[in-house]
């Protein structure tokens, strides 16, 4: 029993060869079923991959295009435009899975099938924005070197490097996006990790839109010269006595229609103010338009001739010398005094003895001279003149009386007649020639004092008999200021 004990206890220590093998079988079986396993579970992995990449290129083919990157001459641009290209790419198959998921609502696949075409149609629209871009700084650089626009800082800067600092994006649509954005704060778009300063849409660059404000220079001393040769000239003619002066220059009031309607252009005044580095106020646009009158008037000739009436000049002397003749003295004025309606009758003249003088005459006869009642009276001696509230002049006369005569009075003038009376001659004349009497007779030795309104002409003579100009004639005569006297002028032009 003790040797059977010891058996069992070495069988329990060392295991059979059975035992070993059987275990060894089992562990070779239980590997191979595990490969077995992970083969079987990755042909199902690659055949869903393969499942999904056909579906994905099904939907590729049915939906994609490709996006090539044309290449211009560029380089920062190519890179600017092939980096948008790749970000566009990422976007294919979530859209391609919002159309072809059918649990998407109508308005999401409609966004998502507008967004993706107009990705498929992204090189075209690059283009687009390219030759927009190219043909704007080819502008801009022309335009600076001829003059023609002002150099623009901002737009410089913005593009020193080429498209380096310039981001492209897509909007809601799929259409590109042109991104300003200033990373240093100086608000110029200078760095394309900056804040967004300011961005150009599609549209605004198929319809040529510019991304910056290229200010247009003008040709202002050509405008001055157009204006100049072509303004519209005015003539004046100023009567002063025997002279008559005509004035042929500028019309002012047309210089300064022109220069209003000039300044209103669009674009002027921005290129005016910057010429003369100004700020733009009121007061400084007022100094820029008087500066370009100025320069307008300083090209512009003005011609003055005179007239001088000779008639008027040979008469005068003829009156002087009948005067001289007649033993009268040289004409001349007396001061100033306040009319009285004795001599002056207030209501008969409208004079106001408030506003004006009589100014006392001596030396000045009229031959005939007309009142505005239609009277005349010969060899009127002017004593004073003054002036009634319409401006006109009014004369105080010493005139002969004279009387209406008959048939039965022609005798008196007949003895006056032949006693060599020129006058009675005349007024014996004029009554034999009515024959019915009727005829104003001259009462002998009898004389009256009337005050008459006289005529432009009559005014004229009686300030030229003594030696002034009409002007300073009615400046005599006014206690204050003489109105201005209303002057005939003749504009031509504008």
């Amino acid at each position: 029993m003790a040797r059977q004990g010891k058996y069992a206890a070495y069988q329990q220590l060392r295991a059979p060869e059975d035992n070993i093998s059987r275990d060894i079988q089992y562990w070779n079986q239980d590997n191979l079923i595990r490969q077995e396993e992970q083969r079987q579970q990755e042909q199902f992995q690659f055949r869903q991959d393969q499942a999904a990449q056909d579906r994905k290129q099904k939907l590729y083919d049915k939906y994609v295009k490709p996006l090539n990157n044309f290449q211009t001459a560029s380089q920062s641009l190519n890179e600017v435009k092939g980096r948008l290209l790749q970000s566009a790419v990422e976007e294919y198959v979530p859209l391609m899975e919002i159309i072809e998921n059918p649990k998407s609502s109508r308005e999401d696949v409609l966004k998502a099938q507008l967004r993706l075409q107009n990705i498929n149609n992204l090189p075209e629209n690059l283009k687009t924005f390219t030759d927009f871009y190219t043909n704007q700084h080819n502008s801009y650089l022309k335009g600076v070197t001829e003059g023609t626009i002002y150099k623009n800082e901002e737009y410089e800067k913005a593009f020193a490097k080429g498209f380096e600092n310039i981001q492209l994006g897509l909007d809601e649509q799929g259409l590109p996006v042109v991104a300003f954005v200033d990373r240093d704060g100086d608000g110029l778009a200078d760095d394309p990790q900056g804040a967004l300063l300011d961005f150009q849409t599609f549209d605004q660059t198929q319809r040529a839109i510019p991304s910056f404000d290229f200010q247009r220079k003008f040709d202002f001393e050509g405008y001055i010269r157009d204006v100049a040769e072509n303004l519209a000239m005015k003539e004046e003619k100023i009567e002063n006595g025997v002279v008559t002066t005509h004035t042929k220059g500028a019309n002012l009031e047309a210089l300064d229609l022109v220069t209003d309607r000039l300044f209103n252009l669009p674009g002027r005044t921005e290129a005016a103010l910057r010429d003369y580095n100004l700020e733009g106020t009121d007061e400084n646009m007022s100094k820029i338009k008087d500066d370009f009158k100025k320069s307008v008037l300083a090209l512009i000739d003005t011609k003055i001739t005179k007239e001088i009436d000779h008639t008027a000049i040979n008469q005068a002397r003829d009156d002087a010398r009948a005067a001289k003749k007649d033993g009268l003295k040289r004409p001349r004025l007396s001061e100033p005094v306040t009319p009285t309606n004795d001599i002056w009758d207030f209501a008969a003249t409208n004079i106001d003895p408030d506003k004006v003088n009589a100014i006392g005459v001596q030396g000045v006869t009229l031959p005939t001279v007309r009142a505005r009642d239609g009277k005349t009276y010969s060899n009127a001696k002017v004593r004073s003149y003054t002036y009634n509230e319409n401006g006109e002049m009014v004369l105080d006369v010493v005139v002969a009386k004279t009387k209406t005569i008959t048939k039965t009075d022609y005798g008196e003038l007949e003895e006056r007649a032949d006693s060599g009376d020129e006058e009675a001659k005349k007024e014996l004349l004029q009554a034999q020639l009515l024959g019915t009497g009727g005829a104003k007779v001259t009462i002998p030795g009898t004389n009256e004092r009337v005050s008459v309104i006289v005529s432009r002409e009559d005014e004229a003579f009686i300030h030229r008999e003594l030696g002034q100009t009409i002007e300073e004639g009615r400046s005599r005569a006014y206690k204050n200021e003489a109105p201005r006297e209303t002057k005939k002028r003749t504009i031509e032009g504008f």
